[in-house]
């Protein structure tokens, strides 16, 4: 019997949650616990179809625009459905249809950002993100994870898909391909390398059969598919880091504003 879109993602969450934890590196190592705050982490921008929300624990919840989604919560998409975050750090986030992700650790405040932190795990199908203001200030805090990968950032537009057994187009694993910075891949033996802008990347799902196959990608699969809100990503990234700009010039004392370099140069955008 084929399995359930829910039994997959069960079984995703438990090999990406088994990763070593060289992989995730020692700020995250207490996340799973601090998961359960359940901190405000986003919002639904745009939506299409059918996407919910919820923690194992409790029932999931059919999200609508302007609903909000929590650290340590499931999100799931359906079939022929879409939809856009806007993170507390400006962040942007499109999940594709049928795909599931786990926001295990999303942390962000101006006033502490040694303090802020990132863990999103991708149980299921594929995502896109332009990193926020944690990615441009502390990389080291951000990581994206999978059942055979562990990505870090820097500065970053990029795009995940974790492809099934049984594609007839491409091998099983985790695929990346990075728009604008630049990435590091860590598959689950340890072994990292750089994925700069406009290179592809792949980890395979079965690492010691196919060893040989990790590693940057000359001819890239057709698994990488388009959002119904691509066109939409900069611009809502952009509103982000103005509305940032905005809250921390408010708490500055007006003679401290001039000297805080803006949000917007930061981000190089």
């Amino acid at each position: 019997m084929k399995p359930s879109f829910k039994d997959i993602v069960d079984l995703k969450r438990r090999h990406a949650s088994a990763l070593p934890l060289f992989a995730l590196g020692s700020p995250f190592l207490g996340s799973a616990a601090q998961a359960q705050n359940n901190a405000s982490a986003g919002v639904v921008e745009r939506l299409v179809g059918s996407v919910s929300a919820g923690s194992d624990a409790g029932s999931m919840r059919s999200l609508r625009q302007g609903g909000s989604i929590a650290e340590g919560e499931l999100v799931q998409t359906g079939d022929s459905s879409d939809v856009v975050f806007k993170m507390s750090d400006g962040a942007v986030i499109a999940l594709r249809p049928r795909s599931a992700m786990r926001l295990q650790n999303y942390q962000f405040t101006s006033q502490q950002p040694t303090q802020n932190q990132v863990w999103l795990q991708l149980l299921q199908g594929g995502l896109r993100t332009i990193t926020g203001l944690i990615g441009k200030t502390t990389p080291s805090q951000v990581r994206f994870t999978t059942s055979t990968a562990t990505i870090g950032i820097r500065g970053t537009d990029f795009e995940i898909e974790q492809v099934e057994a049984g594609n007839a187009q491409a091998s099983e694993g985790t695929y990346l391909k990075v728009r604008e910075g630049e990435t590091t891949l860590t598959n689950s033996q340890g072994s990292s390398i750089p994925v700069l802008a406009n290179q592809t990347a792949f980890s395979p799902q079965n690492l010691l059969a196919t060893a040989n196959a990790f590693g940057l990608l000359n001819n890239v699969p057709p698994v990488f598919r388009v959002g119904s809100f691509d066109n939409l990503l900069t611009n809502l990234q952009n509103e982000g880091v103005q509305r940032l700009q905005q809250e921390i010039n408010r708490r500055l004392p007006g003679q401290l504003q001039n000297v805080v370099p803006n949000l917007r140069n930061i981000f190089g955008r």
